[in-house]
């Protein structure tokens, strides 16, 4: 004998199951895009430049850049009263600090890249004083960062 009307538990499951088909494929879809875009915009491709300006280099790079600066820079005799850094720094410091929470600080050397751009080289430091090379080192834009004179606040109470 053949049915032709489906009995109700079926009849039942049949629009349960078509109610929750779409809800489960647009969250689905939702949930797989938002899986995609987190990969996306957290995760960059070797070799490629950071968005951020923060880029790792080896020491080796890293010096190539601060010989590079120092054949062009000039002498000074200049009262350094402080020092500017840039945001930029400020976040390779944390990276290293997260990578090598033993570091006692941070150094910045003044480099230029091979297209002749001011960087600057953040680097951890051990408690004796010394680069920590073995860990991260970091180049970021180097354009604001500078010595105090020449990137001071002249009217700041504190120069008064």
């Amino acid at each position: 004998m053949i049915r032709l009307i489906p009995d109700i538990t079926n009849l039942q499951k049949m629009k349960l199951l078509k109610s929750a088909l779409p809800k489960g494929f647009f969250a689905g879809l939702f949930a797989g895009a938002a899986l995609i875009a987190a990969v996306a915009f957290t995760h960059q491709p070797a070799g490629m430049p950071a968005k951020d300006g923060i880029d790792p280099i080896t020491a080796t790079q890293g010096n190539a850049m601060v010989k590079s600066y120092l054949r062009e820079a000039l002498p000074t005799n200049l009262v350094v009263k402080g020092m500017v850094l840039m945001k930029p720094q400020f976040e390779a410091m944390n990276k290293l600090y997260w990578e090598n929470p033993e570091l006692s600080g941070f150094r910045i050397y003044f480099g230029k890249d091979t297209a002749g751009i001011q960087k600057a080289i953040v680097v951890g430091i051990d408690e004796a004083g010394k680069d920590v090379v073995s860990g991260s080192v970091f180049s970021t834009p180097g354009d604001a960062t500078g010595l105090c004179p020449r990137f001071c606040d002249d009217q700041s109470p504190l120069v008064q």
